[in-house]
């Protein structure tokens, strides 16, 4: 089952006011501003890690750097994602 983010924000609506809902628009977007830069340097120094500019890394190192880069390129998509106005989508 594929949930969309407008199916999200409509059950979202109807179920708090809108001056509730327009506040945690607000801290979502605060919220996800502020993890952008920090988890952006991780992103980088990970991947400068992963691709070997520090120095060989033996199988099981590589295999946990690749795994935590995945994951946190993951969540810069989530964060540019809530960062998007959302009525741009609909």
């Amino acid at each position: 089952m594929v949930i969309r983010e407008s199916d999200v924000l409509s059950l979202l609506k109807n179920k708090i006011d809108e001056e509730t809902f327009t506040e945690l628009e607000k801290r979502i977007s605060f919220l996800s501003h502020e993890l952008k830069r920090p988890l952006a340097s991780a992103v980088l120094s990970l991947h400068t890690v992963k691709d070997g500019y520090v120095g060989e890394l033996s199988e099981s190192q590589q295999k946990l750097v690749t795994s935590v880069a995945e994951d946190l390129d993951r969540m810069t998509e989530t964060i540019k994602y809530l960062l998007d106005d959302p009525r741009k989508k609909v």
